[in-house]
């Protein structure tokens, strides 16, 4: 019994460690808090950069002219209206954003169509995608037929987005179909939207 009694401790002991804990927990958060504040103007601010520099890619007929946002009537952007000339005379295209959950987040991409939905480029912008496999959704180069290159969407509408596990033509990244499955349903979602949307005259 005497053994045992040594090993207890004291309540009031509990409580002071309880509340150095708790301390320390709220100072924690208060700090990523605060940092958070620093960093998210610049993080949006690169993120925004990122963006434009994609969308002069997938509309490089517009990277003279002007590319506008189109915006829903809450103020949220639906599209993008590209124009050879900034006096917007000659419309080249449009340009949108498609996001979707692939195998370790949110992959983002930005997409380049012609006036009646045709894919001329794609751009992918964010992911978390795992390195040397996922993270391989980046690649650029022309296409050859045989591997993942985002060249392959060019030339795509919206019936042609599946990728051949799923009985399509776009070729899957070797041991990342779901960051391949991914891209392709996102861009189609999106793009089944901007066309409506186009159309409807929102």
């Amino acid at each position: 019994m005497r053994g045992l009694r040594s090993l207890e401790v004291p309540v009031n002991k509990i409580v002071k460690l309880s509340l150095l804990l708790g301390s320390i927990s709220l100072l924690m958060t208060f700090a990523l808090a605060e940092v958070n504040i620093i960093t998210k103007p610049e993080i949006l601010r690169q993120q925004a950069e990122k963006t434009q520099k994609a969308l002069r890619a997938v509309l490089p007929e517009a990277a003279n002219g002007i590319i506008e946002p189109v915006t829903d009537k809450g103020g949220n952007i639906d599209y993008y209206a590209g124009y050879s000339d900034p006096e917007k005379n000659n419309l080249v295209g449009y340009a949108f954003e498609a996001s979707k959950a692939g195998y370790s987040g949110d992959v983002i991409g930005v997409v380049g169509i012609d006036s009646v939905g045709i894919i001329k480029n794609l751009v992918i912008t964010r992911h978390t995608e795992t390195p040397g496999l996922g993270a391989k959704c980046t690649i650029d180069v022309p296409f050859t037929g045989k591997k993942w290159t985002l060249k392959q969407f060019t030339g795509l509408t919206v019936d042609d987005l599946k990728v051949d596990k799923d009985g399509g033509a776009i070729i899957s990244i070797t041991g990342a179909t779901i960051t391949s499955r991914t891209i392709a349903n996102g861009v189609k979602d999106k793009l089944k939207k901007v066309l409506k949307t186009i159309k409807n005259g929102a």
